[in-house]
């Protein structure tokens, strides 16, 4: 009877041991939320208080705007909201010009949307010092999915686009960039 006690408290030790061991403490976590197509978040990225998108359609119209209108420009709550992982966001540093932008929507999946927008771009400016009057003239692709938490531009999503008219209200433009700006403005 000794012998199976023995046997019986060698597994038990043995079981708790492999239970507190690193690998299975590793299998146990909870894998990232996944999205359909691809995308997924990862707990680290999920917000505290989130902003439910239940349109992706509206989400995307929304995003626009307030980027044409430069609210991206500087730390913005509602991008926050809006993007599937702020953290993923690069810094601002350049912003293009553009004087408009026509948009396609495909979709890819019941819970992923693919945003093609094609921008009149009148040129960038970086740094807020220097004016790019050539820039490449490419489309911009925007992935919008479901996660977790409602509807998502899938990070990264910073790449600004500010509208002509907004870019020359600006006071804190420099006359320099300024001046190239209205060159470049009046040639395309």
């Amino acid at each position: 009877m000794a012998v199976h006690r023995d046997n019986v408290c060698f597994y038990l030790i043995a079981l708790v041991a492999a239970c507190a061991s690193p690998a299975s403490r590793q299998a146990s976590r909870p894998a990232p939320h996944a999205g359909v197509a691809g995308f997924s978040w990862p707990d680290s990225c999920l917000p505290d208080a989130p902003v439910i998108h239940r349109d992706p359609v509206a989400l995307l119209h929304e995003f626009i705007a307030r980027d044409l209108g430069g609210e991206f420009l500087e730390a913005n709550s509602w991008f926050e909201q809006a993007v599937s992982c702020p953290a993923r966001e690069p810094g601002v540093d350049q912003f293009y010009v553009v004087r408009g932008y026509q948009l396609r929507l495909d979709t890819l999946s019941p819970d992923t949307l693919l945003a093609d927008i094609q921008y009149e771009y009148v040129g960038a400016v970086a740094g807020a010092v220097v004016f790019l009057p050539d820039v490449p003239r490419t489309n911009r692709t925007l992935p919008i999915a479901r996660g977790p938490f409602g509807w998502r531009i899938v990070s990264p999503a910073l790449n600004q686009h500010v509208l002509l008219d907004v870019v020359r209200a600006f006071r804190w433009l420099p006359d320099s960039v300024r001046q190239k700006l209205e060159v470049a403005a009046r040639h395309h």
